[in-house]
């Protein structure tokens, strides 16, 4: 089943830990909790966060850049807008997503929701999308 990567931090572990291939993102849905901007960028201002950036998420990002350019190309990746200053998914993006992967559109009742990882793998599974929801505490689980 195709994956859905809710959260950067947890695609980065996951690498690092080698529990996710180039298969699995060349073929991913990328909806992180950030913006584009922020996922472009990544480097922490702090200076021990920073340490621990290059250390451990440099090299992943470097190679994962590819995968999430084409994802956007190819209409699989999701960025965090701020409609009245809350980050949220908009529902029309998440649709045009599920297009983009031949799926059937959903009408969830709502113009946009939050970015909770729990309540988001509940929704896709609740609305039936044939996608595998991973997040950080999934490994948790």
């Amino acid at each position: 089943m195709r994956k859905i990567f809710l959260s950067y931090s947890a695609l980065i572990n996951l690498w690092n830990r080698y529990e996710i291939s180039h298969a699995d993102l060349d073929s991913a849905v990328f909806m992180f909790g950030c913006t584009r901007n922020a996922l472009m960028k990544p480097i922490p201002k702090d200076a021990v966060l920073h340490a621990q950036w290059l250390r451990h998420g440099k090299a992943a990002h470097d190679i994962m850049m590819p995968y999430y350019m084409k994802a956007e190309r190819e209409g699989r990746a999701i960025w965090l807008r701020k409609p009245n200053g809350e980050y949220r998914v908009v529902n029309t993006q998440f649709n045009v997503m599920l297009r983009s992967l031949g799926m059937p559109e959903v009408d969830f009742g709502h113009e946009c929701f939050p970015l909770n990882y729990p309540a988001t793998a509940e929704m896709i599974k609740r609305f039936n999308i044939n996608l595998d929801p991973v997040y950080y505490m999934r490994t948790e689980q």
